[in-house]
């Protein structure tokens, strides 16, 4: 079995790249619908000792809750260029990276939309 050598030829790449980019792209679109200024223009952004009976929750701004658009971008470009620049020498270690960006993904949207729900 011979390993391609182009990397967007790569069929397990396009796969993890489609996969990262719908994740990203319904991460982006989820963040920018939920931010609605409404509701007031405080967001709860952290829960502090949330492990005890006392919940203390600090709020923020539209700013802090859109940091997650930026996070979610940026790590989906920087996985994009760890993978291709790596994938020469070890394709398995390239798919890992996509594979990470994807549960990071999947984190933040996971984040984000508890953080709106306590709204």
């Amino acid at each position: 079995m011979t390993t391609p050598t182009k990397f967007f030829h790569d069929r397990s790449i396009l796969l993890l790249l489609i996969i990262n980019s719908i994740i990203t792209v319904t991460g982006v679109l989820f963040v920018l619908f939920h931010l609605d200024a409404s509701k007031g223009s405080t967001y709860i952004v952290q829960c502090r000792m949330c492990d005890t009976a006392a919940h203390e929750f600090q709020g923020g701004s539209a700013f802090d809750m859109s940091s997650f658009i930026f996070f979610m971008l940026i790590s989906f470009v920087l996985s994009l260029l760890i993978s291709r620049r790596v994938y020469n020498e070890r394709r398995t270690l390239s798919l890992s990276v996509l594979v990470m960006c994807g549960l990071l993904g999947i984190f933040a949207l996971i984040v984000s939309y508890s953080l709106f729900s306590l709204r």
